[in-house]
């Protein structure tokens, strides 16, 4: 039987990928101001942690709704990353 080897790459903000898909998704389902969490992270008065989990807090969407909604997007892997 043959090995299949399998990646999975993880990326919310455009470190693998062309587009930032955590903002992406925020601006199409995020229900309230996130981008003031955002700020509050800049200012250091919430952590990377904190602001992460109020952002996906705020999302009104269920995963296929999602991963239907980034299926239209024209999300590419960056030239930096590779795979064998």
């Amino acid at each position: 039987m043959k090995k299949v080897k399998i990646v999975v790459l993880c990326d919310f903000n455009g470190t693998v990928v062309n587009i930032g898909t955590g903002e992406v998704i925020l601006k199409r389902f995020g229900e309230g101001d996130w981008r003031s969490f955002d700020s509050k992270l800049e200012r250091g008065e919430i952590s990377l942690e904190e602001c992460l989990v109020k952002h996906y807090r705020m999302i009104m969407a269920d995963k296929k709704q999602i991963i239907t909604m980034l299926d239209d997007e024209d999300i590419v892997i960056g030239p930096n990353f590779f795979l064998n």
